[in-house]
């Protein structure tokens, strides 16, 4: 493998080369083909969506200011074969970047130069270079791989910079604008067939969380709006802690079901566990606990809703698919390998009213189904 040190330094070169000389290929950008699915004893043969959340058991729900979070665990602990977003970029074995001088704003070059697959999760920032980004869906990129990723911008007052390389940033997207990201792209998937967000729609949904928090950014830029909370959703990370074996979390925001997010590892979901719950968090702070809410609904409910939805199936970067979630007031996406759910993210979307609950049909309630199984795996070590 060639050396990191031998790479041209981006902050010197006006327009940087993709260094394509050091990998068998050119950088890959899939092509989103929906893929057919079926039903087989009224289960979904693919993606293993149901599968992945009837291993899960649900947990004690811990509360802090306005946002109660309830751990999914798991039966048993998988290790983790990939490298997240953070630890690539810290050690050198990723490099993130423009695709030109010219800039895509919805487009950079991801280059794993590590021995290992590379996971960044949907909505995770990179900072820097000529504007800060969101990642548009969860990837995995393959040992030694280039690729292109498809992102959005979150600083509208911005287009210059220092370097046109990023960095990653200790935030990804606050939990609703990722929401109406995430059902925006699964709506350009099935029009188009194309992983597009509304630009102008991501950038007012900055605006406006940055009016109600009282945030000030001469860019626009979302990254000042947590930077100018820092304290308050610290606090947060900290009073809402781990549980053994969990892999991810029910988020609820002010009595009002809002989302959740469940990994294939528990080493996973501690490492993105700070973002994640700070994503909520910006949420918490600006709702007002006095607000009106819907009626209560526990974090089952939309574990089984997502259990019983379409989850229409695209193709992604190698043998990964893009599997969307869409229906009964519930969008999400997933990242499947195989029979393998690596990241799920679900979100319960406000305005189109509460989880439509009367019309479970199909497969069994998780509550009803799962916990029983579930604990008696654990109890047997198994």
């Amino acid at each position: 493998m060639s050396n990191m040190s031998s790479c041209p330094d981006l902050a010197h070169d006006p327009i940087p080369h993709p260094l394509l000389s050091e990998f068998p290929s050119e950088p890959y950008e899939p092509r989103a083909r929906r893929r057919p699915s079926s039903r087989r004893s009224g289960r979904y043969t693919a993606p293993p969506i149901p599968h992945a959340l009837a291993t899960v058991i649900v947990g004690t729900t811990i509360e802090h200011r306005g946002l109660a979070v309830t751990p999914l665990i798991g039966h048993d602990d998988p290790a983790c074969d990939y490298l997240t977003l953070e630890e690539a970029l810290s050690s050198g074995a990723v490099t993130i970047r423009e695709m030109s001088v010219y800039g895509s704003i919805n487009k950079v070059h991801v280059f794993n130069r590590a021995e290992r697959p590379l996971l960044i999760v949907d909505g995770e920032e990179l900072s820097g270079s000529v504007q800060n980004r969101v990642v548009n869906l969860s990837v995995l990129i393959d040992k030694r791989t280039p690729a292109l990723v498809p992102v959005s911008c979150v600083e509208r007052g911005r287009c210059d910079g220092e370097t046109f390389r990023f960095t990653s940033a200790s935030r990804m997207q606050f939990a609703s604008g990722r929401a109406e990201k995430m059902a925006q792209i699964t709506r350009s998937l099935s029009l188009c067939e194309k992983r597009q967000a509304d630009q102008v729609a991501v950038w007012s949904a900055v605006q406006l969380k940055a009016e109600r928090l009282q945030a000030v950014s001469k860019t626009g830029a979302m990254a000042d709006i947590y930077q100018q909370h820092a304290a308050a959703l610290d606090g947060y990370v900290e009073a809402l802690g781990r549980v053994e074996r969990q892999r991810g979390a029910v988020f609820t925001v002010h009595g009002r079901l809002a989302g959740m997010e469940l990994f294939d590892s528990a080493s996973t979901w501690d490492r993105l566990m700070p973002k994640i719950v700070r994503s909520y968090a910006i949420d918490a702070l600006e709702e007002r606990a006095d607000q009106k809410k819907g009626a209560e609904i526990g974090p089952d409910v939309l574990l089984d809703v997502v259990a019983q939805v379409e989850t229409p199936s695209y193709t992604s970067f190698g043998d990964t698919f893009d599997v969307r979630i869409e229906g009964m007031s519930v969008t999400g996406s997933a990242l499947v390998f195989g029979s393998r759910v690596i990241n799920l993210a679900a979100f319960n979307l406000p305005h189109e009213g509460t989880l439509d609950i009367e019309h479970l049909t199909g497969w069994p309630m998780r509550q009803r189904a799962c916990p029983s199984t579930c604990s008696q795996r654990v109890s047997s070590g198994r």
